[in-house]
């Protein structure tokens, strides 16, 4: 466990996650609360941290940590995007399309990083930017996402895929011709939703 560079609220007065200095990102439930041991046991380990995120590089014992910290409460940790030399953003994915099915982040690697809530895995990577994406936005009821980099772009990335959930076979698009990625969705429901809200 390192510094905490984002915390976004799932909405539900439930669910929050954290992105982290060491590279992970956690799912949190608010009603699970750690216990003296937990809460010490955090301490240390933070204590013992002897880099500097900002401009150094990750340390090889941080890549390795595939073990929890005695005493964390998380729900889930995502592995697989980079948190160096700025305060990185993460997000649920919109309730009106994707049901946060979805976490997504930037990385300092240059790519927008998309996981999938339950599994863990990263189910798609967008890579298009030649420096830090420290922030991305996910439209609330189209299939678009929007990241912003040190590199001075912001890129606007579209599915172009078919309405099943379980498209192996879609792909991203994006405005500055970087190489499309994988990305299931469905539009189907995303349409519905969309109607629903707009009805209220």
């Amino acid at each position: 466990m390192d510094g905490i560079t984002y915390i976004d609220p799932r909405g539900d007065g439930r669910y929050l996650i954290t992105n982290s200095k060491d590279q992970t990102i956690k799912l949190w439930d608010v009603r699970a609360f750690s216990d003296n041991n937990g809460e010490l046991n955090t301490r240390m380990a933070v204590a013992n941290q002897n880099w500097d995120y900002r401009w150094q590089r990750v340390p090889k014992r941080i890549h390795k940590a595939k073990h929890m910290l005695e005493g964390d409460t998380s729900i889930m940790t995502y592995r697989g995007h980079s948190v160096l030399q700025t305060l990185i953003r993460c997000h649920f994915s919109p309730s009106s399309i994707t049901g946060q099915r979805y976490i997504y982040t930037g990385c300092a690697a240059g790519r927008v990083i998309i996981y999938d809530v339950l599994t863990g895995r990263i189910v798609s990577t967008l890579m298009g930017h030649h420096g830090c994406v420290r922030d991305v936005s996910w439209h609330p009821f189209h299939q678009e996402i929007v990241s912003t980099a040190w590199d001075g772009a912001i890129v606007s990335w579209r599915y172009a895929g078919k309405t099943a959930l379980d498209n192996s076979d879609s792909e991203e698009e994006s405005d500055n011709d970087s190489p499309p990625q994988k990305l299931r969705r469905s539009q189907r429901i995303a349409a519905q939703r969309a109607k629903h809200a707009a009805a209220c």
